[in-house]
Formats: structure tokens, sequence, C-alpha cells
């Protein structure tokens, strides 16, 4: 019997306990702790027959008397329910088992013992994810997409997640390939009959599907920027003079006290960092300590850490006090929102600031006013896109399909001068960028990093 291997695919002490096993052999190996109806379940095919029934093509082993099935094997005893998934329609693409027993952390620890004692390993980091992939049962991008439906917290997360691990990624990058495998086809025939050379026709027509794959590899190329908000999120600076209420509005925002506030000036010494979710996007908030000359030196260590993120935001929040006489001059920057707060302290009728704008509006931290208007302010200034369609949210999908980019521009570059050669290694160089990103074309350090990111239970 080759090694098997299992997992616990639920964390400890919650209601049931799943214990993965994976490979050729694992039947016999729960011949000597399975059983029911009190006997030994012996495993064979007509007893499978009997016993299961199709449900998505996977074969469960007990109909309506799974409280009669029970392990009993070394130190442990439970009632169990066992699921068979016959290979190739599993997840690996092998025999795969799984036991759900109740999930207490000693029933889980003694049940793996025992299978530990029989010779079965505990699976590494995304191994049963990675046998998926080495057996064909999904690309590296559809992989990919798993890791990326674990990691999910925002809706929009999970939507594109979803489809990456559904293929929709896969497809494009298929037809992607498709289409160049035909065009190195027509140079590597010019190539082995030099005498004939290209026709023009071949060559206009080449430049032609050339540039259309080049749209589609630069609109996948500019969808990253979207994917790095769809998983990072929007990050959001609130900035200003001290004792302008800066982390009473990070605190409005989030719906919680992150923030500590009093009435002391300079409170704020050092990055707060929160965040909340808001039309299925995530939004990174940042408070930072109040920007004024100080003489304290922790104070101005907070200050040049808050001009240092200030520069990398997303969105400034430009916090002032509207009660303050020496207001700060409004802002008409892209990424710049005038916050005037406390308006709960003014009448609104003899306050002679103009009417809330797309770059401003007045509210109040402390008594919860406007404050999704201005997390709708936020959203529309940096959530200025509509996708159909999955974008790139994976940094190693962006590389492959950057390279793929500068390969195909130097391809239609060359084929002007007519030099084959250098239009045939250009396109080597494309394809082989762009299979990287489903595994078609990956080298075994690729597919380790890959898989390394994921959990020990996937």
């Amino acid at each position: 019997m080759s090694i098997n291997q299992m997992i616990i695919a639920n964390a400890a002490n919650g209601a049931i306990s799943i214990i993965r096993l994976s490979g050729s052999g694992v039947i016999e190996l729960l011949k000597d702790c399975i059983y029911i109806n009190d006997k030994k379940c012996l495993f064979h095919d007509r007893e499978l027959k009997e016993r299961h029934y199709s449900l998505s093509d996977y074969a469960f082993l007990q109909k309506g008397m799974l409280q009669k099935s029970r392990f009993k094997g070394g130190e442990v005893e439970d009632s169990v329910m066992v699921v068979y998934f016959e290979a190739p329609k599993s997840y690996t693409g092998e025999d795969m088992v799984e036991i759900h027993a109740h999930g207490g952390s000693g029933i889980t620890s003694l049940i793996i013992k025992y299978f530990i004692e029989k010779g079965v390993r505990l699976a590494e980091n995304g191994e049963f994810t990675k046998r998926a992939f080495l057996n064909g049962k999904l690309d590296l991008s559809e992989a990919e997409g798993v890791l990326a439906l674990i990691n999910s917290g925002t809706q929009v997360q999970v939507q594109n997640a979803y489809k990456l691990h559904s293929g929709v990624l896969k497809d494009k990058i298929d037809k992607v390939l498709i289409e160049l495998k035909e065009i190195i086809a027509k140079m590597s025939a010019a190539i082995d009959y030099p005498e004939e050379g290209v026709e023009e026709d071949t060559i206009t027509e080449v430049e032609k599907k050339l540039k259309n794959i080049l749209d589609e590899i630069n609109k996948l190329k500019d969808s990253f920027s979207e994917g790095d908000i769809i998983k990072n999120g929007v990050d959001v600076v609130l900035t200003g003079d001290v004792n302008v209420g800066k982390s009473l509005i990070l605190n409005a925002l989030v719906g919680n006290d992150s923030a500590i506030v009093t009435d002391i000036a300079g409170t704020t010494r050092d990055i707060i960092k929160d965040s909340y979710q808001y039309k299925g996007y995530k939004f990174n908030i940042f408070d930072t300590a109040g920007i004024r000359e100080s003489e304290d030196i922790v104070e101005k260590i907070g200050i040049e850490k808050a001009k240092n993120i200030i520069e990398q935001a997303d969105i400034v929040l430009n916090v002032i006090d509207i009660t303050a006489k020496n207001k700060q001059p409004k802002t008409n920057s892209q990424n710049t929102i005038l916050v005037e707060n406390k308006m709960d302290l003014v009448n609104d009728s003899t306050d002679d600031h103009q009417p809330a704008t797309n770059h401003h509006i007045k509210i109040s931290a402390l008594k919860n006013i406007n404050i999704d208007a201005l997390k709708e302010k936020i959203y529309n200034k940096s959530i200025n896109f509509t996708h159909n369609d999955i974008v790139l949210t994976e940094k190693r999908h962006y590389d492959c399909v950057f390279r793929c980019n500068e390969a195909l521009k130097n391809a239609i570059k060359n084929i002007k001068t007519n030099s084959t050669d250098l239009v045939y290694s250009d396109l080597m160089v494309s394809y082989q960028s762009i299979a990287e990103i489903t595994g078609i074309i990956v080298t075994d350090e690729i597919i380790d990093e890959v898989f390394s990111k994921f959990c020990v239970g996937k």
C-alpha cells in the first residue's frame, strides 16, 4: 500500500472534525477501524454498491443510518460518518476518504495518532490542492482561486475569487494560447523554409492578430490596479491639526473605539489602523499624529510617519475644526476630501461655508452626523470602476501578463522589419510567460511557492 495522507479539515473543538485521507490504499486502511452495525466494514465491491448513492459524482457509504457507523482503533472509539470519493471523481483525483468525527481535540488527536501509527503521514501545506493540480483536476490559476476564496473577507473578494477558481481566467488564457500557437506555427514554417519567405498578406494578418491579442493582454494588465484594491482594500488616511477629531472620525467609520480620544492635544503619536467594509469593498483607515511643530521627540517621529503614509494613501481625509477661526482652504485634489468636523457645535444657517461637494463634507463624528455620507464620498472617489469580468489580483499573474505584453510589443515591432527569427523568439517568450499562469509551462519552484501559501487543511 502506498503512503496515504490525512488532515483535519476544520479547527479542533468544533462540532465536527473531518479527517481526510487521499491516496491509493485508503479503503484497505479503513477495514480494521470502521464498523457498521457493530461489524467490521470489509468494503467489498458488493457492499459499496449496496450502501452508496450518487451526489455530484461522490459516493456516500451510509444512507440513513449514519449513526450506526463507528470508528474503533487504537485508543479511541467514536460514532462517525465515512464518505468515500472514488478516483478520479474526487478533489485530488485519487481515492479519498473523509471521516467525520466529533470535534473534540482529544478524539481528533487519537484518530490522527492511529493513522500515523499505520504509516500515514500528515499533509503538507496545500498538498491536497497540489495533488489536484498535478492530477489535472484543476489548473494552477484555479488552485490559486481556492486560496483566494479561503482568504476572502469581503463580498467583492469572494466574487472575484470564485471567478478565478471556476476557470474564468483560465478560459481567457487558453484562448490567447491557441491564437499564439497558430501564429508561432506560421513563423516556424517561415524559418524552416526561408527560401519561400513570408508573404505580405501573411505579415498583415499576423500583425493584426498580434494587436488583437495585445489588446486583450493589456486589459488584463490594466485590471491589476483594480485587483489590488479588491485584494488589499482602499487606504484612507486621516490628517490635520491636533484636536480636530481625527480619532473620533476613525472610531465612527469603523464602528468601535479603536483610537483613544481625549481633549489633550497630540494624543495620537503613532499610526493607528483599522478597517470597515462598504458596498463589498474593504477600506483601511489610518489615524495619524496631528501635523504641527513639536519639540516632543516621540510626537515628532509620529508626525514624520504621518507625512510618509499620506504620500502613499489612496484617499486623504483632510480634517479641520469647523469652529476654528483660521480654517484651512478647501482642496480640489483628486484624492483628498476636506472634512469639516464638529458641525454639531455651529448653527448651519450662520455658517458661511459652501455646501458639500465631491471634495468637501461637513460632519460630526461625536454625534455620528453624515458619517454614512462620508463613506459614500470615499467610495465614489476610490471605486471608480465597474467590473463584469475577472480582474487580476495576484502579483504572479500580473508579472506573467507584463512579460507577455512586452514580448508582444517587440514581436509587432519586429514583424514590420520582416525579422522572422526575432518575431519567433518574441512569440515564444509571450507564450511561455502567459502559460505560466495556468501552469501549462511552470517550474517546480513556482508550484512550491504557490502551494506554500495554503493552510495545511487544503
